[in-house]
């Protein structure tokens, strides 16, 4: 494999989908041919100095983490540092995972050094760093020799933003399982004395407009009563966010406190247990401009053989397949949803059909393999 520098702010031990994503792609390069730089400064970081420590330390290949300043202060220790890698390691290719301060900058140094570079672009950067008023922003994407993007749905939003279709290069989405799906984890007991008996609905993800998780509750106030009792429906919403106080008052004022539980934040082990019972995923999204950038918590359901219920919205169609390994639904569209949860919940051989279906496709398609293997032949 040729000789990658890849700097990014997504990396583990951080939580999310982008920075397993990474992770996952450092973990199957060569590791001699790879150096991995995390660009965030101290206080953007979720973890402990402690757990970073020990994670770089585990790893088969350099993880350097270095913060490239704020925005009017000095960079001149980190313009040396990255003077000094590109020197000392003398990569073919540099790969940024996102557009910020210390990748920007890093490009601005292998401009000068007659380095060639590609991007990936995460939905959220098209979406607040594209705008033709952020200048430099723009200069550093239209400087890449490849625009990688990981749906078709991403893409098309690119080419909008102005971004010359030839440099743009759909890159195959993969998963970095965060557990062994076949190890036995444990639910909280106070999780588990609401879901024991009952057909579990979950959906996971930070709480956020742009996850229309306000249109899964109204689906479980639409079926409250007989339809839900029927079939003992309860619907997990695990994560935190912005939007947890106003789902949380959503709930009490429908009188679903029996019928939806948010749960927080759970921890991996946690996590994995919830999804070892659950029966439907739910995945709502919005109609309006999608920034979701793959879809982790929908391909970590398929790996788990839940079949899931998703939003026709952006990568969405693009991992769930209507009637083989899940429902697609319109956005915002109460109706379509209770109708999918109703048919799915109401047949053990349908959720075994379609969950099988979604665990074969997931083995064969979301294979992190096949991701670098593509990178591989654009750089």
């Amino acid at each position: 494999m040729k000789r990658v520098l890849l700097v990014t702010d997504f990396f583990r031990p951080e939580p999310g989908g982008i920075e397993g994503f990474f992770t996952g792609i450092a973990r199957r390069w060569h590791a001699p041919s790879l150096d991995v730089v995390v660009t965030l400064t101290e206080g953007e970081y979720l973890s402990t100095p402690e757990e970073r420590l020990a994670f770089d330390r585990s790893e088969p290949y350099p993880v350097h983490r270095i913060s490239p300043g704020g925005r009017f202060s000095r960079h001149d220790l980190f313009d040396r540092f990255i003077q000094d890698r590109l020197a000392q390691f003398v990569p073919r290719h540099i790969v940024f995972g996102n557009v910020s301060r210390g990748t920007m900058r890093t490009a601005s140094i292998a401009r000068d050094a007659g380095m060639h570079y590609s991007v990936f672009i995460p939905g959220t950067d098209l979406a607040k760093k594209l705008g033709f008023l952020n200048f430099l922003e723009r200069r550093f994407v239209m400087g890449a020799r490849n625009v990688f993007t990981l749906s078709r749905h991403l893409a098309r939003s690119a080419m909008e933003a102005g971004i010359p279709e030839d440099r743009i290069v759909v890159i195959p989405p993969g998963l970095e399982l965060r557990w062994n799906r076949f190890k036995r984890f444990t639910v909280p007991q106070e999780i588990y004395e609401k879901i024991k008996g009952k057909t579990v609905l979950v959906s996971v993800g930070p709480f956020v407009q742009r996850k229309g998780l306000d249109t899964a509750i109204e689906a479980m106030n639409r079926l409250k009563g007989p339809e839900a009792d029927r079939r003992q429906l309860h619907l997990l919403l695990i994560g935190s966010g912005p939007e947890h106080a106003f789902l949380e008052e959503l709930i009490r004022i429908r009188g679903l406190e029996s019928y939806v539980t948010l749960t927080g934040f759970l921890p991996d082990d946690q996590l994995a247990a919830v999804l070892g019972l659950a029966h439907i995923f739910v995945q709502p999204g919005t109609g309006g401009k999608d920034t979701e950038s793959m879809g982790t918590s929908l391909m970590e359901a398929a790996y788990f053989g839940i079949p899931a219920i998703a939003g026709k919205t952006g990568v969405f169609e693009e991992i769930v397949r209507h009637g083989v390994t899940g429902y697609l639904f319109e956005p915002g569209n109460v109706d379509e949803l209770c109708r999918a949860i109703l048919d799915i919940a109401g047949s053990d051989r349908m959720q075994l059909k379609l969950g099988r279906n979604a665990r074969d496709i997931a083995g064969k398609e979301f294979d992190l393999a096949r991701t670098c293997a593509a990178i591989q032949a654009r750089i």
